[in-house]
């Protein structure tokens, strides 16, 4: 069930109480793609096609965002561990590791390899700011307490402007 219905906005609009302050008058226009965008489970083409992996798993965005906060604390760990080695060598490895199994699923879901046209360079500034990223957290893993470190990573959801 859509969490946001279309006509709700004008029904709102369109009672007495709000009508003095000339908000009766107001049209707003929801898509239809915007109600339906809300629902955990859309069943309009339930017939058409198989179902995903996250229509057919119950909260499976949620299960993905723990396994990657596990993970990724996993590999701070590691990164903490191996101080025989430099940052960006670790970097290096990781890289590589990303570069395959991307790679691969470039290949096999036919995806351009560098990105669509009007898009590139976009995807620059994503994966350059994506590296600058990564290698000050490593090296900030190495410099000051992996507690410290993490929980300033972590927060940078804060930081995040929705424009």
């Amino acid at each position: 069930m859509p969490l946001l219905k279309p006509n709700i906005m004008s029904d709102i609009l369109s009672t007495p109480d709000l009508s003095r302050f000339g908000l009766a008058e107001a049209k707003i226009n929801i898509p239809s793609t915007l109600a339906s965008s809300h629902s955990s489970i859309d069943t309009t083409h339930v017939n058409d096609k198989p179902k995903s992996l996250p229509e057919r798993i119950p909260a499976f965005g949620l299960l993905m965002a723990i396994l990657s906060v596990f993970c990724f604390s996993i590999a701070s760990v590691i990164v903490r561990i191996l101080v025989s080695l430099p940052t960006l060598e670790i970097l290096v490895w990781r890289s590589l590791c990303q570069f395959v199994v991307y790679f691969v699923a470039t290949l096999v879901y036919g995806y351009n390899f560098f990105g669509q046209p009007g898009h590139r360079l976009d995807l620059f500034y994503r994966s350059l700011s994506g590296t600058i990223s990564l290698s000050a957290v490593y090296i900030a893993y190495r410099l000051i307490p992996l507690s410290d470190a993490s929980t300033i990573h972590f927060a940078s959801p804060v930081f995040v402007t929705n424009h």
